[in-house]
């Protein structure tokens, strides 16, 4: 089950399939006929050409002219999902000068005929089917596993604007990437960075941060194994406190640690009491939560 928009144009104005692909082609992340896929958020979704002489049941009223595309994004997602989606579909409306028919909309009291887009009512539209897809869900399959709105959008706006980030801090500063792993142990799932050797570094927003910790040889220079555990980020926000700086991102105000009080934070970072558990651990993809309960 998926929710779909179909496209039309007013009058008898005709849009080619070679204007659709040259749009497309200018936009980041897009693929093949037209595959949307960001690698750093895990948000995919799609527009399809729809050939000469198929045709949808869904008719519009007098004036308007299929363009012959559709697009498609799939339910049992997080918010996220249509956050990143909906943008994109009202920019190509109004760029190409488009109008959207949202099969769906009677659930925000729309006529399910072409309209303006616009993203907040698609988002909507979409997130009041999507409650009801988790719910069929859940009660069919089970095991779905919930992490909450609030945390997931954080968690997306941190990523979607990670590249934009690593442009802005260069090579001296590491901006990890955040990921979605389960704690199997607790059946819960957490957002978590990693901090390596107490090196430069952004701290993102986050539930967890796993520690790596290189060896140090001692004096007949012997080199142990490394060590490795986890902390809870509040936890190592207040105790590198009064090392951090504070940085404007598009993700919001972030905690980084600059190159010269990295080594000002050795004596903290080696001391650290971490816990134990990190292989219990399991990388969960973002569209294998949903955030409806």
């Amino acid at each position: 089950m998926s929710y779909d928009l179909f496209f039309y144009t007013q009058g008898d104005r005709q849009i080619s399939k070679e204007k659709l692909q040259d749009y497309f082609s200018t936009l980041p992340y897009f693929s093949g006929e037209w595959n949307y896929r960001n690698p750093y958020t895990g948000v995919y979704f799609s527009f399809v050409h729809v050939p000469p002489g198929d045709k949808t049941k869904l008719k519009a009223k007098t004036g308007f002219l299929g363009a012959r595309l559709a697009f498609n994004i799939d339910y049992n997602k997080p918010t996220f999902f249509a956050h990143e989606a909906m943008p994109v579909v009202a920019a190509l409306c109004q760029q190409l000068d488009l109008q959207v028919l949202d099969p769906q909309d009677h659930v925000i009291q729309g006529n399910q005929q072409p309209k303006i887009a616009k993203a907040e009512e698609l988002v909507a539209s979409w997130v009041k089917v999507n409650r009801m897809a988790v719910r069929v869900y859940r009660y069919t399959i089970g095991g779905v596993l919930y992490y909450s709105r609030q945390k997931g959008q954080q968690w997306w706006t941190y990523q979607y604007h990670l590249p934009a980030i690593r442009q802005k801090l260069g090579d001296a500063i590491a901006a990890p990437d955040l990921l979605l792993l389960q704690d199997r142990s607790a059946r819960m799932v957490c957002s978590t960075a990693a901090w390596r050797d107490a090196s430069p570094s952004l701290f993102p927003p986050c539930e967890r941060v796993i520690i790596f910790r290189t060896a140090i040889p001692d004096e007949q220079g012997h080199k142990g194994a490394p060590t490795f555990g986890w902390v809870e980020a509040d936890e190592l926000r207040l105790k590198l406190a009064g090392y951090m700086d504070k940085l404007e991102t598009d993700a919001g105000v972030l905690d980084v640690l600059r190159p010269e009080k990295a080594p000002l934070v050795q004596p903290i970072f080696q001391t650290l009491p971490l816990n134990s558990g990190v292989e219990t651990f399991k990388k969960i993809p973002p569209d294998g939560l949903v955030d409806e309960g």
